[in-house]
Parts: C-alpha cells; structure tokens; sequence
C-alpha cells in the first residue's frame, strides 16, 4: 500500500506541475508576445523542450548523487514537433511525461553523464555539448545540445533547451575513425613485415625506390637513404632488365 500511494501522490504532483504551467502558458499565449513566442518555439528547427522535476533536486548535492536523482526526477513537460520527431514520436501526448533516464537509454551511459557533469560545473549551462540517446523504436541518435537550468531556492527546478541532431555527421565521424584505424593497423602489420623480412624489399613508383627495408640494403650493400630516390634498375643484372621492366 505505501508503494502505491508514495506512486499516486508522485503522479499527482507530475499532474499540479503540469497543470499549473499550462494554465500560465495559457495566459501567456492569450497576449501578444505569447502569440509571437509560440510561433517561435513551435516552428523552430531545433528541438526545444522543457523540462520540469517532479521534486526539485539540491545543487548541493555531489556531482554524482545530484545527476542520479536529476535522472529519477527530470520528465518532458513541453516540447515542439522538431523535437518529437527526433524520437519518432507523433504527438506531444505521446512525449508528455517521458523522463530523461528513458530518452537517455539509462543513468550509466558516459557520453551522457558527461555532459551532465558539464552541466552542473558550468553552472547549470550547456552549450554544444553532445548527447547519445535513443528514439522510441530503439535508435541511437546523436544530439548538440544546448540548456539552461532553472534554480530556485539552491534547487533545480525546470531546463529549458534546444537540440539539433547530428546522428548522420557523428556516423560519417566514426566510419572515418574505422577506416582510420584498420589503414593504421594494416601499414604497422607491413611494417613488421618489412622490417622483419630477410629478403629485400622496396616499394617503388615506376622503379624509382620509394621506401625499402634493412634487407634490401644488406643486399645491395646501399645504405636506407641511398636507395631513397635511386632507379631501382640499377639493383638488377643487366641480362634481367628488360624482363623486371615489362612487369613494372
């Protein structure tokens, strides 16, 4: 029974926060200037969101205490459509209420504790910081975000912020890293080779001698920085140079 009411008297003060900010939203649209702010944030490319805490959270909590019950605390209250859209949700109804540990995939992912901590030291800003989140059919997405925190009374309250997506730049960025990565591995995998070899080796450009390893000197009896530049014809029997060019 405790657990279902402490569940209840949780709900209903999600509801008395939300109530008494759409009644304040409504006599703030009802004027001129509210007409011209909701054309503003609900047009708006950018996600944008607001984002209420069912119990105002103690900044003078640790770092780390404080971003765990942000997370237990922290629920969408307002959003416009470039926002549900990032999450593949179809209506604000869908979003109303969602908390931050889901759209965050959790409390533990360090991209996103990191940025909370950023949050926090640069007191309660964010500016182009990145999130990984996910939508609600399971989708990684990546976000650059930026946020203000409201703080009442040494409590956090409400952030208000904006977002943009950058899922396909941050894919484009960690294909690049891979393939970055596998030509590392392969030239060092060459280099052991190359170094290892007891035969010559040399890497040529129509037989001018671009790089080669210790063998090919010991060889030749040239030494590295000898063979750099010289036409690698030069190494072969004169009987053989014609059949080593046709094959270059």
């Amino acid at each position: 029974m405790d657990r279902k009411k402490r569940h209840s008297d949780l709900n209903s003060k999600v509801e008395a926060v939300h109530q008494k900010h759409t009644e304040l939203r409504q006599n703030f649209k009802n004027s001129d200037a509210g007409e011209r702010y909701s054309a503003f944030f609900k047009q708006s490319i950018e996600g944008k969101y607001r984002i209420e805490m069912k119990e105002p959270v103690d900044v003078r909590l640790p770092i780390e205490a404080f971003i765990d019950r942000m997370y237990e605390e922290a629920f969408i209250a307002e959003c416009n459509s470039s926002f549900l859209d990032m999450y593949d949700f179809k209506s604000e109804a869908e979003i109303h209420n969602r908390t931050l540990v889901e759209l965050h995939g959790g409390k533990n992912n360090p991209v996103n504790r990191e940025a909370n901590r950023r949050f926090i030291r640069s007191g309660f800003r964010l500016v182009n910081q990145e999130t990984q989140e996910r939508t609600q059919k399971g989708k990684t997405v990546w976000f650059l975000n930026n946020a203000v925190g409201i703080v009442e009374d040494l409590h956090l309250v409400r952030i208000w912020g904006t977002q943009l997506d950058i899922t396909q730049r941050k894919q484009a960025e960690m294909q690049l890293k891979r393939e970055k990565e596998r030509a590392e591995e392969s030239e060092s995998r060459y280099r052991a080779l190359h170094n290892a070899s007891f035969g010559g080796i040399a890497i040529h450009d129509k037989g001018i001698i671009l790089d080669c390893n210790k063998g090919l000197s010991e060889i030749s009896g040239f030494t590295h920085e000898e063979l750099i530049g010289m036409n690698g014809l030069q190494l072969i029997d004169e009987d053989y140079r014609k059949i080593v060019l046709g094959h270059i």
